[in-house]
């Protein structure tokens, strides 16, 4: 069980959020998203919960965002973003 307290904080100017974010296939396609007024894309996916595994995290995400259930298979990778989103440094 979850704390429902998304891991997100703001030091010395900059953001941090841990994510996860999963690959969805569908035939030969990967579904990506982008927000509106974005102009980037992204995997779907969102900040883990206090106590939440990686997994599950990927899961939850699927399904608040899709509408559906996702079961989230192997890790395949790992990456680290540092960007500025709004005018806010994302480190």
């Amino acid at each position: 069980m979850t704390s429902g307290r998304m891991i997100c904080f703001h030091e010395n100017g900059r953001r941090f959020q841990l994510q996860a974010g999963g690959l969805a296939f569908v035939r030969d396609h990967v579904l990506l998203l982008r927000l509106e007024g974005d102009t980037f894309w992204s995997l779907p996916g969102g900040r883990f919960e206090m106590g939440e595994e990686a997994a599950l995290a990927t899961d939850r995400e699927f399904e608040e965002e899709l509408g559906t259930k996702a079961y989230c298979d192997d890790l395949m990778f790992l990456g680290e973003n540092f960007f500025s989103h709004q005018g806010e440094p994302h480190r």
